[in-house]
């Protein structure tokens, strides 16, 4: 890989983050595929009791009480994490979503971005982005984002002791 194709890669996921208004994280796939191991599965979601290191941040704002990898029935996933913040009494729990691009050459605002940016679609950009997961968020504005209530998993979960990081 050559510092122009460092520089394309680096401008789409600039410009996506900008397309969607939100942050975006990009976390090698290994990474990923790794924080996917350790989960919990509950039905169609896997639950764990820490965001990934990229989204370590939002603990410092509420203790979080669990996160939720989910995929919908179009196949699309997102990331939720939960906090709980007694301030927001009776809705102690906030649900954070983040939507997660496993593979982001086949996002549909794909090829929009690119040509929007001035960004050239080559083997090279998509073989770097590739080697990627985007996440995006978060999105507070989904259904219950404020909630009383959160899965028997996460409740479970977020009475086990945290094991340090590794």
């Amino acid at each position: 890989m050559n510092q122009n194709d460092n520089d394309q890669t680096q401008r789409y996921i600039f410009a996506l983050g900008h397309r969607a208004n939100k942050s975006i994280f990009a976390m090698p796939k290994a990474d990923y595929e790794t924080f996917k191991l350790a989960g919990l599965n509950s039905g169609a979601t896997l639950c764990f009791q820490q965001p990934p290191a990229q989204l370590a941040r939002v603990s410092a704002e509420a203790t979080v009480v669990g996160v939720e990898l989910s995929t919908d029935e179009n196949d699309a996933k997102s990331l939720d994490v939960v906090r709980m913040d007694s301030s927001d009494a009776p809705q102690i729990f906030n649900r954070d979503r983040y939507l997660v691009y496993e593979s982001p050459c086949l996002a549909t605002a794909f090829p929009a971005v690119l040509s929007q940016n001035g960004i050239e679609n080559t083997p090279e950009l998509r073989e770097q982005l590739d080697k990627h997961v985007l996440v995006i968020g978060p999105y507070k504005n989904i259904p219950d984002h404020h909630t009383s209530q959160v899965t028997a998993t996460l409740i479970r979960m977020s009475q086990e002791p945290l094991e340090p990081p590794g």
